[in-house]
């Protein structure tokens, strides 16, 4: 609830005051969001519950006294602009070791308070600044900027996304616990998806440990309709450190595979 006051000067047995909001008259009588009160013939106040967007403006209440003469015609209040929150670019792709800078750019009527949260709720940073000196694949996930004033918040998310250096063998993959598609580099330089063909809860192991989480919590898989090129199969025990110390065994050519993902549990080790 936010209390907008007036004081009022000069004047005797009060008998009605009306407020209103860029010329337009409120009812407080028909809207219950709104309380209109007078304390002592002297202070004027109108209480907004709920505030909404539409409440921002400005605000001029019209006393009249008993003799039904009109006293303090008007009082301006210029209400206060509500907190909003943007980042740009809201999303960012990296590769480990990298470092990160955003900024969330902030506006409203203060005192504002900016905090950055990763999706688990932790809050990893104060101020609309958020730096990551050296990205590692943990990093990866969705950050979001929310600015508080004493009268509303607002939120703006940003979306990073870490890579592992393209080396043969190397695995990249979201460690935020989404469900995600695994990309493996290949012996060309490229980053490659999975071909989910015998995928097993033992292969899924393997990726979340190699990504540096625990035991997934689900393999799930997704059909596609196209030709995957330079896929790789990958026969697995589950208690191997990397999937390159798995059996690897090239595909028939032009073969039609499903996406391997696999969706880690949040817990780092």
């Amino acid at each position: 609830m936010v209390t907008i006051p007036a004081h009022i000067h000069s004047v005797n047995h009060v008998t009605s005051v009306i407020w209103y909001r860029n010329g337009t008259q409120l009812d407080p009588e028909s809207d219950s969001r709104y309380t209109a009160t007078v304390s002592d013939n002297t202070l004027a106040t109108l209480e907004i519950d709920s505030l909404r967007d539409e409440d921002v403006g400005v605000y001029v209440v019209v006393v009249t006294n008993s003799d039904d003469s009109i006293a303090n015609a008007s009082v301006e209040v210029k209400y206060p602009v509500l907190p909003s929150a943007r980042v740009s670019p809201s999303r960012r792709t990296v590769e480990v070791g990298d470092s990160v800078d955003v900024v969330c750019a902030t506006d409203g009527t203060g005192p504002l308070d900016t905090q950055w949260t990763a999706e688990n709720g932790d809050v990893v940073a104060d101020g609309n600044r958020l730096t990551i000196a050296t990205a590692t694949l943990v990093h990866s996930g969705v950050y979001t900027c929310t600015v508080s004033s004493p009268f509303s918040a607002a939120q703006a998310t940003f979306d990073l996304t870490v890579l592992s250096e393209c080396i043969e063998g190397n695995v990249t993959g979201s460690t935020n616990g989404r469900l995600q598609l695994v990309e493996m580099c290949n012996s060309d330089g490229v980053w490659s998806p999975l071909c989910d063909n015998e995928w097993t809860q033992e292969d899924a192991t393997v990726v979340c440990r190699e990504l540096g989480y625990q035991e997934p919590k689900s393999v799930r898989y997704e059909t596609i309709n196209k030709t995957m090129v330079n896929a790789t199969h990958i026969s697995c025990r589950g208690n191997e450190t990397a999937l390159r110390d798995c059996v690897s065994t090239e595909p028939p050519v032009n073969a039609v595979c499903q996406l391997a993902l696999v969706d880690c549990s949040p817990d780092v080790t």
